[in-house]
């Protein structure tokens, strides 16, 4: 194994460089200091990329972050922006350059970039740059904590505490760090009432821990969910330290929150867990805290002001996804254009159904539509029909909806393509496809349920 940093700790990787294990020591004022200069920089001609100019001050002092650290980093933008170095030459005169970057971007790569977010409630999105990242307890929520990572457990067996703990009280709504998906969610015997959200590149796996009894999640929360950074996803409690679900077994109020990284799926599942130390980031999150409002009549709190839910995530990832999409409304124009349809040629005009799982009124909805018109240009027309599943999600609604759908599409000229989008259409467009349009291409997006979509996809017409 190469071994980067003092008593070969920091960064663990194997002969092919594969991160096998790692330290994450970097200080709160470093972390301050490396964002200022890259929020500084941005949209200059020498923007200086966080990570860049962190890994660089770890690389040359085998990563340790001391009391020079932040005049290190000052000193290393200067030259920066005076073009006596690059990053680029860095990597090649510094040894464990490329191990700290891939290391600290496994950590960081989420947390700073370009987003979308409203300013005032219900307000207009508006763009920024910076911490697109939150502080996993809501604002106006006290909370105390202090850097308690790898101190003795002794429940089930005995064992280092792989998180961070932060007390408060009961019913403190616990915040979403990134912007990621649900893997897992419900009882944990250590953990009690928890939930496992990853972020889009794989790379992060954030658990909260110790939720609330009895009312633990906000509502509707599910596997498989989008969640976005800000989002209140659950409540602090003490739940845990029990075979039996729902029991109060820890003495404390607190939220457990963990930050796992993935180099390696294999390397995982074979029980190589990743864990690092959190408390200085969460000292630097603190920058950022999300303010939410109690819903009137329930128990449930939510973020006041929110962010883009696509355009929050790393913008590569968006930029991904879009292009997906855009290729398949590609595909759906040819279809149009070819040898399938069923009015394009007699009429002129396609005719396309959008089949959505929400409502209009969901915050993604309107876009949604927005970009598959513009994609598709004014040579087709687009029909709509919302499922509404956010609101109401039961098999009586799915059969009223079938009903509904069923008589719409016989009163109305046969459609040329069906669009689902998310999860709820694309199972009930799997389901009564026979019924209701056997015959018509179906395009999916933004479905969670890959297995299902592999299998769907296996029909030429899907």
């Amino acid at each position: 194994e190469n071994t980067a940093g003092t008593g070969g700790k920091t960064v663990t990787a194997t002969s092919d460089g594969t991160i096998r294990g790692g330290d994450f020591n970097v200080s709160y004022e470093a972390l301050c200091k490396a964002y200022e200069c890259d929020v500084d920089t941005y949209g200059s001609e020498m923007h200086i990329d966080w990570i860049d100019l962190l890994s660089y001050v770890a690389a040359k002092n085998g990563g340790g972050f001391g009391a020079t650290a932040v005049s290190e980093l000052n000193e290393a933008a200067e030259k920066v922006k005076n073009k006596e170095l690059t990053f680029d030459e860095a990597a090649e005169k510094l040894k464990y350059f490329s191990y700290y970057k891939e290391a600290y971007s496994a950590v960081l790569g989420g947390l700073v970039g370009e987003y979308e977010i409203q300013e005032s409630e219900g307000g207009p999105y508006v763009k920024k740059y910076g911490l697109k990242a939150f502080s996993p307890i809501a604002k106006g929520f006290p909370y105390s904590d202090y850097d308690d990572f790898g101190v003795s457990r002794s429940y089930g067996y005995k064992r280092q505490h792989l998180g961070h703990d932060m007390m408060g009280q009961i019913g403190t709504p616990v915040i979403c760090i990134e912007t990621g998906y649900v893997e897992a969610l419900g009882w944990n015997q250590y953990g009690g009432w928890r939930v496992g959200i990853r972020s889009p590149d794989k790379k992060r796996y954030y658990y909260y821990a110790h939720l609330r009894q009895d009312y633990p999640y906000q509502a509707k929360l599910k596997e498989g969910d989008l969640v976005t950074a800000g989002d209140v996803i659950g409540y602090m409690g003490h739940t845990g330290y029990s075979t039996k679900e729902n029991v109060n077994n820890i003495d404390t109020v607190h939220l457990h929150y963990g930050l796992e990284l993935i180099f390696d799926e294999e390397w995982r599942e074979s029980g190589h867990e990743i864990w690092v130390d959190c408390y200085n980031l969460t000292r630097f999150l603190y920058k950022n805290r999300s303010e939410v409002h109690k819903v009137k009549g329930t128990k449930e709190w939510k973020m006041k002001v929110m962010l883009h839910k696509n355009r929050g995530t790393h913008m590569k990832n968006h930029k991904v996804e879009k292009g997906c999409i855009l290729a398949a409304l590609l595909f759906v124009l040819l279809w149009i254009g070819g040898s399938f349809p069923v009015n394009a040629k007699e009429t002129g005009r396609g005719r396309v159904l959008f089949i959505s799982s929400y409502s209009y009124a969901w915050e993604t909805v309107p876009e949604q539509i927005c970009g598959i018109k513009e994609a598709l240009g004014d040579g087709v027309q687009l029909d709509y029909q919302f499922m509404d599943t956010k609101n109401v999600e039961t098999a009586e609604s799915e059969q009223l909806f079938y009903q509904t759908l069923a008589y719409y599409l016989k009163m109305v000229p046969a459609y040329d393509v069906v669009i689902v989008g998310d999860d709820a259409a694309f199972q009930f467009a799997m389901t009564y496809r026979d019924e209701l349009f056997a015959q018509t291409p179906v395009v999916f997006e933004g479905v969670n349920d890959g297995e299902l979509a592999k299998k769907a996809a296996a029909d030429p017409l899907v």
